[in-house]
């Protein structure tokens, strides 16, 4: 018998740990790239916005051509060193993007890390008679209800109204990170197609840190979008009246 092709998993668990344990580098690696950007421009809050486009830009491009390319995505080791490049390209664009962050704002880190690791865990199990769909849309659903539930309880304790706009947004990240994580995670784990894509860790991996950094990325912004909705809300407010006083 011919030994098996070089890089690949002999297990279901070795594949998790190959397929998270990626995950895991990239995203801790983005994250010291914003402490290095960060310490690198003398702790400078101004956000540089054309090296980071040139970054993402390129990053984007290259995993457009990766993802096209079969025979690169199943060649070993060059498939790793192409996704660990393009992981790196995309770290340093958040980075640039992202520069000047506190302490407050690296909490946002836990909060999309163990939103992840929750949705991520719950993709790996399907209940019995439920398809796919079916299970993401119960949990969908399941997650809705009690995100609107605790949010009207804050409704109803707070006396503050940018504090809540606040919790609305991380909200709506809850609820949106729901399908995403979970589908993700039933398509890793062969629950979809009823196999697992061993050939392609280093692409799922690459794909789990694209969703961290967009995810990172809406909570960095939460205060920002927080006072855009209030300021949109303070004018439909007056423009209501207005149109009352007429």
């Amino acid at each position: 018998m011919s030994d098996p092709p070089r890089g690949l998993p002999q297990s279901l668990l070795s594949f998790y740990l190959q397929l998270f344990g990626a995950a895991s580098a990239y995203i801790v690696s983005a994250v010291l790239m914003l402490q290095v950007v960060y310490l690198s421009y003398y702790q400078t809050t101004e956000r540089n916005g054309l090296v980071a486009l040139l970054l993402y830009v390129t990053g984007l491009i290259c995993l457009c051509i990766y993802v096209n390319i079969l025979w690169l995505r199943r060649k070993y080791p060059h498939n790793w060193v192409i996704c660990s490049t393009i992981a790196a390209l995309l770290g340093l664009g958040n980075a640039f993007l992202l520069t000047g962050q506190d302490s407050e704002k690296l909490l946002g880190v836990l909060e999309v890390i163990a939103l992840m690791c929750i949705y991520l865990s719950m993709g790996v199990w399907l209940p019995k008679r439920l398809t796919p769909v079916r299970y993401v849309t119960a949990v969908f659903v399941m997650v809705v209800v009690l995100t609107v539930g605790a949010l009207l309880l804050l409704w109803n304790f707070s006396d503050q109204h940018t504090d809540l706009i606040l919790y609305s947004v991380h909200g709506i990240l809850i609820i949106v990170m729901c399908p995403l994580m979970i589908f993700q995670m039933q398509v890793f784990s062969g629950i979809i197609w009823d196999f697992a894509p061993i050939l392609d860790i280093p692409l799922c991996s690459v794909i789990l840190l694209i969703d961290f950094l967009a995810c990172y990325s809406f909570v960095d912004a939460d205060v920002d979008i927080a006072r855009t909705l209030e300021l949109l809300s303070e004018r439909n407010r007056r423009m209501f009246n207005q149109m009352s006083n007429m």
